[in-house]
C-alpha cells in the first residue's frame, strides 16, 4: 500500500476485493475474541450465583411446606 492507497475506500473509489472482506472479518473476529475473553469470567460467576440462589430458594420453600404439612403434637403423660 502506498500513501495514496490509504485514502481509498473499497466500494466507493474501487471495487471490493476478497482481501478487503477477509481483512474486515479478521478485524471483527479479533474484537469479538477480546470481548469474549473479558466476559467469560463474569458469565461463569453469574451462573454460579444463580444456581446457588435457586438451591437456597428450593430449601426455603421445601422447609416452609414441611412446616405447614405436619403438625407437632405433644403428648403429656402424667
Amino acid at each position: 500500500m502506498t500513501s495514496k492507497d490509504k485514502h481509498v475506500q473499497p466500494g466507493l473509489d474501487r471495487p471490493i476485493k476478497r482481501e478487503d472482506i477477509e481483512q474486515r472479518l479478521r478485524s471483527i473476529k479479533g474484537d469479538v475474541e477480546s470481548i469474549k475473553d473479558s466476559t467469560v469470567g463474569v458469565g461463569v460467576a453469574a451462573i454460579g450465583g444463580l444456581a446457588l440462589l435457586l438451591v437456597i430458594l428450593a430449601f426455603i420453600i421445601g422447609r416452609s411446606r414441611g412446616r405447614k404439612k405436619y403438625a407437632f403434637i405433644e403428648v403429656r403423660r402424667g
